[in-house]
């Protein structure tokens, strides 16, 4: 028998691998685990479902006024109300420069 070949309890030659280089099989996948591309959907789901609630509910405030809340009026607190602002102030000036 080679070198490179050794015999196994059942006395069938395998290939003995070399210690170089890792084989594809033992390698890691480039990219994300299936884990963390799952977690990663749910993360995006929630901020899309409160970007949509944010709009959704959004409401203008007086320049020097407070934010509007309560009877549906932006359900997404201040930083969705900030969220949504950006949102709709930068529809407006992209419409403006037509």
């Amino acid at each position: 028998m080679s070198k490179s070949r050794v015999a196994d309890e059942t006395g069938t030659a395998q290939r003995k691998r070399g210690t170089r280089f890792v084989p594809l099989e033992d390698a890691p996948r480039p990219g994300l685990s299936p884990r963390s591309r799952e977690v990663l959907a749910l993360a995006l789901c929630g901020v899309g479902l409160f970007t949509l609630l944010s709009l959704a509910t959004f409401r203008m405030a007086d320049l020097d006024g407070q934010i509007p809340v309560g009877a549906m009026k932006n359900l997404g607190g201040s930083f969705g109300y900030h969220v949504a602002f950006g949102f709709t102030c930068s529809g407006r000036s992209s419409a403006n420069t037509l």
